[in-house]
């Protein structure tokens, strides 16, 4: 399917018509409670003589945050899908313990792959992050994948699409450097534009991809 980085991002910004406000919302809640609630929790906690439980903490906060990481590309893959945005729906992903879990397992493992393979080069480990990119987006639409399975169907989705999806985030270099001058301000507009756009990215070439729901290519992570 030949679809083009603009019409991509034409797609995103029609999706988005409307529903700015909420959307920034969404991205100033990820960023309160992913950033700088774990700060201000962890200067209480680091005190001298708690320095190892402060850190303890940091480690068990930033894990538990993973499930919220995932809600948040759930947000904008169902609005552009034409469902009415709601912030509060992401949280939900908590109220199934065992979905939680999961999609920890898959950020967990996808982080070391990618650690692993970008000690040997940075290439290579550039290479992995863009074809483990879609596991956000393939969870939610296949919450029986187990944690190898989502990442090795990310992985076989992506191909002959990694060139695409780098040239798309490369397309947001000029939002990137306009948040820098706006001292991270713009980031409130830019990772909601850059999120729905990758959410439509999934939604219109790796989702349609044919695919046998009940055996997946056994094909190296």
């Amino acid at each position: 399917m030949n679809v083009k980085i603009s019409q991509i991002k034409k797609q995103a910004r029609e999706s988005l018509k409307g529903k700015w406000g909420v959307s920034v919302l969404s991205a100033l809640v990820l960023f309160a409670i992913v950033e700088l609630l774990p700060i201000f929790l962890g200067m209480i906690l680091k005190g001298d003589s708690a320095q190892i439980g402060g850190n303890i903490f940091d480690v068990i906060y930033s894990i538990a945050a993973i499930p919220l990481s995932f809600a948040f590309y759930w947000f904008y893959l169902n609005m552009i899908r034409g469902n009415k945005p709601n912030i509060i729906e992401i949280f939900s992903i908590y109220k199934n313990g065992n979905h939680s879990l999961k999609v920890i397992g898959i950020s967990l493992l996808k982080t070391l792959i990618i650690l692993l393979w970008s000690i040997l080069f940075v290439i290579p480990g550039i290479i992995k992050t863009i074809s483990y990119s879609q596991i956000y987006f393939l969870i939610k639409d296949h919450p029986e994948y187990t944690v190898t399975q989502a990442i090795k169907e990310s992985k076989k989705r992506m191909k002959g699409y990694k060139c695409k999806y780098f040239l798309l985030g490369l397309s947001f270099l000029g939002w990137g450097l306009l948040s820098m001058i706006t001292l991270g301000i713009g980031l409130l507009w830019f990772v909601p534009y850059y999120t729905t756009s990758i959410a439509v990215f999934y939604n219109e070439l790796i989702a349609p991809q044919d695919y046998n729901e009940n055996k997946i290519e056994d094909i190296a992570i």
